[in-house]
């Protein structure tokens, strides 16, 4: 996982982003200096952290997205849901994942459903 810790840092500081975004890779991707994750709040986007390959979705530490509304990208829908799952259980603000599969999404009031 990477670009969590710019989040943490905001988070430490003070500071609640009202999104962010997490992306589920299926390859390892190659970053360049503006393209990294960690880079994404100093360019002007939003708080961005990727689930690289090797990592398991549903035990990956997301605390840091408490009451932030997370936009979640994956293609590989048990890697997707899985992390909205793990996700929801750090309470977000509410919580939507999609990808070629369809979409999904949690609210604190509803819980799952599909969209």
């Amino acid at each position: 996982m990477t670009g969590h810790r710019p989040l943490i840092e905001m988070r430490l500081a003070g500071y609640m982003p009202k999104s962010a975004f997490v992306t589920i890779l299926e390859t390892r991707p190659t970053w360049g200096p503006y393209t990294h994750p960690n880079e994404a709040m100093n360019l002007g986007g939003a708080p961005s952290i990727v689930i690289l390959p090797d990592d398991s979705p549903s035990t990956v530490d997301l605390r840091c997205l408490r009451g932030v509304v997370v936009h979640i990208a994956g293609n590989d829908r048990t890697r997707a849901i899985a992390a909205l799952e793990r996700i929801a259980e750090f309470e977000p603000a509410k919580a939507i994942a999609g990808g070629d599969w369809g979409l999904r999404a949690w609210k604190p009031n509803k819980g799952f459903f599909d969209l």
